[in-house]
């Protein structure tokens, strides 16, 4: 729902208190759109920080796969996820062949590219920067008008290793007919359970070092980034 749906009917009415009643509509579904409602499961979750621990001194990025909701109930309810890359996230010809065979990966099992997750290389940067901004540009061009980026909030993962935090992740939106991505107020539901136990026990077991993104893949063929062994 875009404010510009509204357009039409409300440019026939010129005075002042129609103009007025326009910006009121516009602010509303701005706000809306900020609201986005997210919903993450905990086997990819158990993927970001897998990957993340993989590459604990390197940033990384990858996509989420879902479902996204019909009619009035728009929410992205999110089942897997996508290692991509580390280190070097942003090399286009990569990217592009990262998105196609992930995109065709995604529409087999009835799913949809709905977004990106990003970490930061420094522990304190809780930033989105230009890079992932652009990928996530490109996926809502692409994939999914409703594509979020997902940024892992490395100060709050030790919290919600603890139990002491709901989630580590800040959700970023850029509603319909803004130039800008946004932190958005609505909290990622998360869907953890015993999933803190579970990454502990696997970073010990060194399952995290058997995981395998698209960087992986582009090295050694037989590298599987679909990582469909790992489930939460």
């Amino acid at each position: 729902l875009s404010a510009h749906d509204y357009l039409p009917a409300l440019c026939s009415l010129a005075d002042k208190e129609s103009a007025e009643c326009f910006s009121i509509i516009a602010v509303s579904i701005f706000e809306i759109n900020m609201q986005q409602p997210c919903n993450i499961e905990s086997t990819p979750l158990l993927k970001i920080l897998l990957h993340a621990a993989k590459y604990p001194a390197l940033a990384i990025n990858g996509l989420l796969l879902g479902t996204l909701g019909k009619g009035g109930d728009r929410a992205l309810q999110i089942s897997d996820a996508v290692p991509l890359f580390h280190g070097q996230l942003h090399l286009a010809m990569a990217l592009e062949t990262a998105l196609l065979q992930v995109s065709a990966y995604a529409e087999s099992r009835q799913l949809q590219v709905l977004g990106l997750y990003h970490a930061n290389e420094v522990i304190e940067d809780k930033h989105l920067g230009q890079g992932p901004r652009t990928i996530a540009d490109k996926l809502q061009q692409n994939c999914c008008q409703q594509a979020v980026a997902l940024l892992v909030d490395n100060q709050l993962l030790s919290s919600f290793l603890k139990g002491e935090s709901p989630t580590f992740l800040q959700m970023y939106v850029r509603p319909e007919g803004s130039q800008s991505w946004s932190a958005s107020a609505t909290e990622v539901g998360v869907t953890a359970g015993t999933l803190p136990q579970l990454y502990v026990t696997s970073v010990g077991s060194g399952r995290h070092r058997q995981l395998s993104d698209f960087d992986d893949h582009l090295d050694d063929l037989t590298r599987d980034w679909t990582n469909v062994d790992i489930k939460a």
